[in-house]
């Protein structure tokens, strides 16, 4: 399956599972966001394996800041108008994730009659 169609089939189940469409945008934009393992964020979020000092995280930090700034900036006031409200801080794809899964889970349940429970033990069919 393409990427495209991809998006979009997962986009109508975020629907159906009655996600606000502002979250479906966001995560849309999420997934096709390209991430530089040597970005600001990137490394700041390795600070614990790469032993970053307190300074080095609040300067990477500073860095993202900035750099989200000079981005709105380059942008038109309608531009900036369809951006919409951005969270002060980056969020984390794990969390949008998080929030999605349950209203994912209880569509899946209705799908099969409200008996679907969660086999995770790969026992499944024996």
């Amino acid at each position: 399956m393409d990427p495209k169609t991809m998006m979009d089939k997962c986009m109508s189940k975020m629907r159906q599972a009655g996600m606000p469409e502002e979250k479906i945008d966001r995560w849309q934009a999420m997934m096709q966001t390209p991430v530089a393992l040597d970005s600001p964020g990137a490394i700041y979020r390795r600070a614990e394996e790469l032993g970053l000092s307190e300074e080095q995280i609040k300067q990477l930090q500073d860095i993202e800041a900035e750099t989200r700034e000079k981005a709105l900036a380059v942008l038109s006031d309608k531009q900036r108008e369809q951006v919409g409200e951005t969270p002060t801080a980056p969020e984390p794809m794990m969390n949008m994730c998080k929030e999605m899964m349950p209203k994912m889970m209880e569509m899946m349940q209705g799908m099969m009659g409200g008996s679907a429970s969660q086999d995770t033990s790969g026992e499944s069919g024996k």
